[in-house]
């Protein structure tokens, strides 16, 4: 699938979970004026609300997962500001779970270590990608009969060799 003015984005067959977290890149005194938007997220069981989006979909969209910094790339110790008068940027980066789990060991010293073994797949998606194609609707009986039929039989198909 090719979108219109598309930046990219992962292909993930096998459902892993990815993330996108972002960081303030600030003057000295200057980070409290910028808030990054903060999500309801779950990793190993540990129930978090940060800046921080996730997503098992098997295609993560890269206009919606927008990362400056893409997966194996690390944040930078800083960052360049082209306009005289910005104070700061709000920058994100994509992340596997383990890049982010040792991200957040070396840079926070925060360890989210599972406490159960049930918690090691305790994870939540809080961004939803869907991909399905709505069914078109003609004003003509007879068109709209065209373009059901074979989906009608498709359907049926697949429901009568589930049984």
């Amino acid at each position: 699938m090719v979108l219109e003015h598309n930046n990219g984005g992962i292909l993930n067959p096998n459902n892993y979970m990815y993330y996108t977290l972002s960081e303030v890149y600030a003057l000295k005194g200057q980070a409290d004026r910028f808030m990054p938007a903060e999500y309801e997220v779950t990793i190993n069981g540990h129930e978090l609300e940060m800046p921080l989006r996730s997503s098992n979909a098997a295609v993560i969209d890269g206009n919606i997962f927008n990362c400056q910094f893409p997966l194996g790339k690390p944040f930078p110790e800083e960052i360049n500001l082209y306009d005289k008068k910005s104070q700061g940027k709000i920058t994100s980066k994509c992340f596997d779970k383990p890049e982010l789990l040792q991200y957040f060991l070396t840079e926070y010293d925060e360890k989210f270590t599972p406490e159960t073994k049930a918690d090691e797949n305790n994870d939540t998606v809080n961004t939803v990608f869907d991909y399905t194609v709505p069914t078109p609707q003609f004003k003509h009986a007879d068109v709209q009969k065209e373009v059901m039929l074979p989906i009608v039989r498709s359907v049926m198909k697949d429901s009568i060799h589930a049984q």
